[in-house]
């Protein structure tokens, strides 16, 4: 299991005569081979500022050849983002192609009233 990780260790921030605490925050996670293919995730998160959450997701993968070239599909859940807002907004879902030289990146999140989010990342490798 990897470490624990904690966000926000130190001091006060400090601004002029007026001092705010960091917002402290402990998440814990856990990730399970389910099988050759897939891959399943669990965090736990303790604010100190907020209500704790859960997020899960599982990861699909297929590699294509053997010079590292793979295709990723995800879909997760994270318990914050589905509280007070109605619909799907704790769901997550989003693909990949990962092809040695660059990896490009899809992420669709429903985001309440406002519709929908969508993401898309390409990468780089030099």
């Amino acid at each position: 299991m990897p470490s624990p990780v904690r966000a926000n260790l130190g001091p006060s921030i400090k601004l002029g005569g007026y001092s705010a605490p960091l917002p402290f925050r402990f998440t814990a996670g856990m990730l399970w081979h389910t099988s050759p293919v897939f891959d399943s995730g669990l965090d736990v998160n303790l604010p100190s500022d907020g209500d704790p959450y859960v997020s899960f997701g599982i990861e699909g993968h297929m590699s294509f050849d053997r010079e590292r070239r793979q295709g990723f599909v995800r879909l997760g859940y994270n318990q914050k983002n589905g509280r007070d807002v109605d619909g799907l907004a704790g769901l997550t879902a989003s693909a990949g192609l990962d092809l040695s030289a660059f990896r490009l990146d899809y992420a669709w999140a429903p985001i309440g009233d406002l519709g929908m989010h969508n993401r898309v990342t390409l990468a780089f490798r030099f």
